[in-house]
């Protein structure tokens, strides 16, 4: 394996901050707890034009001198700094406002201390909401409120280990413990983004584009589906680097459902080479970054820069680190899956160097190469070719191949909100009656006889967080391959923890949506009018409210 140069890098890591009303220096009775939705429309600065469904979702302060409510102007990013400073006091933090792109000059903010910032494209989920993501903290649902945060870190650089720790505890005091009156979470709205420092040369940055651009389905399975191109819930932000290169519609904003796979790719190019060919010809850093970033528009000269790998950044002028940005990771405050994406993203640009100097070490010759198998550590196909190559640890390895079985798990029956709903029969599985005992799993095959499963105990094959699709599909291999199922519901039980789907918990989140909910609502309807009278007795027989309910697609 090739030694790896040092290399600056940051992180940009998005989340929820809850806290306790009595953390705010604001006296109680100018704390507006219920806000209209008329209200919170209102505020233009929380409400992306290019996300219309991100309306503020917090609480409002009425000032002394004012009548009106107005959104939080300062104080949870305060709360959070002055929980930082107790815990970790040796780190430098400072806080921000909205850093829009005109403000990431380095003469606006220098990058010399962590910064923190709101996230406007991260709402808070309502206070009702938040005792169900933070269980141990026994909250009462009128006391806490969320906020959507993110906390910049200065440059950054591979050489020190220290920096990994400073992240470390940074997001363990930010989560803190259930004795404190403050604490952060995740929902789908969250990503957490690399900046690795860009190579100067041109032929090394076309290196790094071939192998997103050849490898993009790949890694994407390093990741969550909500975290992928096509996705509902990544439309407007997150999109595929393939659009140049593929037969895509550009006056379509939401490409949601399209095919972005390698095999579309091959249909529209042909051959690995004509892809280098095409690369190759790029003469300048902006040419580079307009087809990577594709479409550029007025306003966005260079590209869009809401892709999974942002080129834009390559130039934005002197005043402007150039670096590239990973944009693909969802969310995350654990401090492993952090370390191990940084390893990866810095990996993936250290590998282009490399490949760019030593081209017949690249592993992908020609589209077969894409198709000789998934890939697993053992058979390293695919991305896990890059990790051998990077020279990534066994425990990285082990670390990307257990997400990569759960994601393909709980994969199988997903509902990709925005697309044509079909209606099918309603499948209700009462599951999980304790965690000491064999689970019954009875199962309604409309329009066949209910099949009973004896399913192993849930706690002796995942820790207490399990996701709940991943162990049925995991199990359920009696059922026909056309019986998919996904979570519409959880609910705690005796002595199991909660459990959801990431799908689930995206569902959940914008339940306000009154466009999605009318399809919802009426996707239930339509599937309860589809159950035979005599299925839904036998179902009525055998579930209680207490029990989980699951739809099959």
């Amino acid at each position: 394996m090739f030694p790896g140069r040092d290399m600056n890098y940051g992180v940009e890591l998005e989340f929820l901050f809850a806290f306790h009303e009595e953390e705010l220096s604001v006296r109680g009775d100018q704390i507006k707890k219920n806000l209209d939705y008329a209200t919170r429309e209102q505020y233009p600065e929380f409400t992306p034009t290019t996300l219309p469904n991100h309306v503020y979702n917090s609480w409002g302060i009425v000032d002394d001198d004012a009548s009106e409510p107005r959104a939080y102007n300062g104080e949870p990013q305060a709360i959070l700094q002055r929980n930082l400073r107790k815990q970790c006091p040796q780190i430098p933090t400072k806080i921000f406002g909205t850093i829009y792109g005109s403000k990431k000059a380095l003469a606006n903010l220098k990058y010399d201390k962590w910064i923190i910032t709101p996230d406007h494209t991260v709402n808070g989920v309502g206070s009702e909401n938040v005792q169900n993501r933070l269980p141990k903290h026994h909250i009462s649902s009128n006391k806490w409120d969320s906020y959507g945060m993110e906390l910049v870190s200065p440059v950054l650089n591979t050489r020190f280990a220290n920096h990994k720790e400073e992240i470390q505890q940074l997001v363990t005091a930010a989560v803190g413990t259930p004795q404190n009156k403050h604490s952060s979470f995740i929902t789908n709205q969250c990503g957490f983004h690399v900046h690795v420092e860009a190579p100067q040369d041109l032929e090394v940055l076309k290196e790094l584009a071939i192998l997103v651009l050849l490898f993009e389905e790949k890694i994407s399975r390093l990741h969550p589906p909500v975290r992928r191109p096509g996705h509902a819930s990544a439309a407007g932000q997150l999109e595929s680097n393939r659009l140049y290169f593929l037969d895509v519609d550009e006056d379509n904003p939401n490409r949601v459902g399209g095919d972005f796979s390698t095999k579309a790719l091959i249909a529209e190019n042909g051959s690995v080479q004509r892809i280098r060919n095409r690369i190759n010809i790029i003469a300048k850093k902006t040419s580079l970054s307009q087809k990577m970033c594709w479409p550029a528009r007025i306003g966005s000269p260079n590209g869009d820069r809401n892709r999974l790998v942002n080129f834009t950044y390559l130039v934005r002028g002197e005043d402007f680190a150039e670096t590239i940005e990973f944009r693909q990771a969802r969310g995350t405050l654990d401090p492993d899956e952090i370390s191990h994406w940084i390893d990866f993203c810095v990996g993936l640009v250290r590998l282009a160097e490399y490949y760019s100097k030593n081209p017949d070490a690249f592993p992908v010759k020609n589209f077969d190469d894409l198709h000789s198998g998934e890939g697993t550590p053992e058979n390293p196909v695919g991305v896990f070719r890059l990790m051998k190559d990077m020279g990534l640890s066994q425990e990285a390895v082990r670390f990307w191949d257990g997400k990569i079985k759960k994601y393909e798990a709980y994969q199988v029956g997903m509902k990709t909100i925005g697309r044509t709903l079909k209606y099918r029969p309603l499948t209700i599985i009462p599951i999980i009656r304790t965690m000491n005992s064999h689970s019954t799993i009875i199962v309604p095959l409309l329009p066949q006889q209910p099949q009973k499963l004896q399913l192993p105990p849930l706690s002796s094959l995942f820790p207490p967080k399990v996701q709940l699709q991943a162990y049925l599909t995991l199990h359920l291999k009696q059922l026909p391959k056309s019986c998919d199922f996904e979570v519409i519901e959880t609910k705690q039980m005796g002595t199991s923890s909660h459990m959801f789907s990431e799908e689930t918990s995206w569902c959940r989140h914008h339940a306000g949506d009154k466009q999605r909910g009318k399809k919802l609502e009426s996707l239930h309807q339509n599937q309860k009018k589809a159950i035979p009278p005599a299925t839904k007795q036998k179902i009525q027989t055998n579930t209680n409210p207490s029990k989980k309910l699951l739809r099959r697609r």
